[in-house]
């Protein structure tokens, strides 16, 4: 049912870029005709409140638009065509871009859509063929302009159900053992460094066991001892999705960082060889996992990513939704990689602390303990401009770091946008 609103006011809105479903109405029509009937479109801003005499629409297809990031809580209009005289009007609300942002002209649907318009505008029918890659109702997909994601492989596909990763057998998971420290007398056999350069152990070695499986309570537990710098790596890659995981520290510490806070972290979006950041890690982004500093961002590769921020009393950035988008990466000589949370929500050492990841599109949150610490936007604009990868996809590891941690629950599941408590932290 179509609903015409004749109540005065401003003319035009939307709340927040969130990816939305588009909804055709009209599958017979030219530009229609052959499209899924739902599907995925990119982070944009969903326009309501459409102002106008109304007169001569055909509505095509619509999007709902949640009132939990800022939108109308009705179905709104997004394709729909004007007849003016013998004139065809084809009008589109899709595809903002800004300064920071362009995927969402990078969405096929998008492009598609616009084309098939242009071409009835202009001809009043539409020849061009749909192509076979298209978006679902579950996922984007975008054009990348010649520029390669992290592989060329296809991210593993997941359900609404949560997905289980740890086993006994690790069979979910590479090991890459790094650098040996000076201080370790055993491995003989092994040159030693300082942990960051030298010849690494490598891949699916562990001669220490530094990731091993115990059991808690009938559950299987990951332990890391810390004593070599390691990551554990799923052997998928992955896209869209919310990892949930539970961790806590243990109590021993290791060289290079005896003397310093304990450290760990997660690292998504990995992009890269095995070994290619400090002889050890892959190219990546960082969910921080540190005394005092857990979810904070750490950019351990050379995109550049957008964080609502500002400098805190001690000059250092800090993540704050009303802030203002700020760089950061490896290029960003002002700001460099880091920028931390506003506050602390982990829990007293050895206890558990509830970590959650969920990147949908070009956006990531970082989640301690249900609270949003982090938000990381992608700027796609300049990562084209830099023939850089984009970060939409990856495998996930878990990082050893000197200190002894467990991990447990380690879940994961398909996310196609934010749950609606979550939004209304942003």
């Amino acid at each position: 049912q179509y609903i015409t609103d004749t109540t005065p006011g401003p003319g035009g809105s939307h709340g927040k870029r969130v990816p939305f479903v588009i909804n055709i109405r009209d599958t017979e029509h030219p530009i229609t005709k052959g499209l899924p009937t739902k599907w995925l479109h990119q982070n944009d801003e969903l326009y309501g409140n459409l102002r106008g005499p109304a007169e001569n629409i055909h509505v095509i297809a619509t999007a709902f638009s949640e009132k939990d990031s800022g939108g109308t809580g009705k179905e709104e209009p997004v394709l729909f065509t004007v007849t003016y005289g013998k004139g065809r009007i084809y009008h589109c609300v899709l595809g903002h871009t800004g300064a920071d942002f362009s995927d969402s002209v990078q969405d096929v649907g998008f492009q598609v859509t616009f084309s098939r318009g242009t071409e009835w505008a202009a001809t009043g029918k539409v020849k061009q063929k749909i192509p076979k890659e298209f978006p679902t109702e579950t996922s984007v997909l975008l054009n990348d302009f010649k520029i390669a994601q992290s592989t060329s492989v296809a991210p593993a596909k997941l359900s609404n159900k949560w997905l289980y990763l740890l086993d006994n057998q690790f069979s979910n998971f590479d090991k890459f053992v790094g650098v040996p420290h000076y201080s370790i007398t055993s491995l003989p056999e092994y040159p030693k460094g300082n942990g960051m350069e030298g010849t690494p152990i490598g891949l699916n070695k562990d001669p220490l066991n530094v990731f091993s499986m115990i059991t808690e309570n009938n559950a299987p537990v990951l332990k890391i001892t810390g004593e070599i710098y390691a990551g554990l790596s799923t052997k998928e890659e992955y896209d869209n999705y919310h990892l949930s995981v539970q961790f806590k520290w243990g109590e021993k510490k290791y060289e290079p960082r005896l003397n310093n806070l304990r450290d760990n972290g997660i690292l998504y979006h990995c992009c890269s060889e095995h070994g290619s950041f400090w002889s050890v890690w892959m190219r990546s982004i960082e969910m921080q996992i540190q005394e005092g500093e857990m979810g904070d961002l750490y950019a351990l590769s050379k995109r550049r990513l957008l964080v609502p921020s500002k400098l805190d009393a001690d000059s250092v950035f800090m993540y704050d939704p009303k802030g203002k988008l700020e760089a950061y990466g490896e290029l960003e000589p002002r700001i460099k990689g880091r920028c931390k949370s506003q506050k602390h929500y982990e829990k007293p050492n050895g206890e558990w602390n509830t970590l959650e990841l969920i990147c949908v599109g070009d956006t990531s949150l970082h989640i301690v303990n249900g609270v949003v610490v982090n938000m990381i936007i992608e700027d796609t604009k300049t990562e084209m401009a830099n023939n850089d990868p984009f970060k939409r996809k990856g495998k996930i590891q878990f990082q050893c770091e000197g200190a002894e941690a467990y991990y447990k629950d380690i879940k994961i599941r398909k996310a196609t946008k934010f749950p609606k408590d979550i939004l209304k932290q942003l």
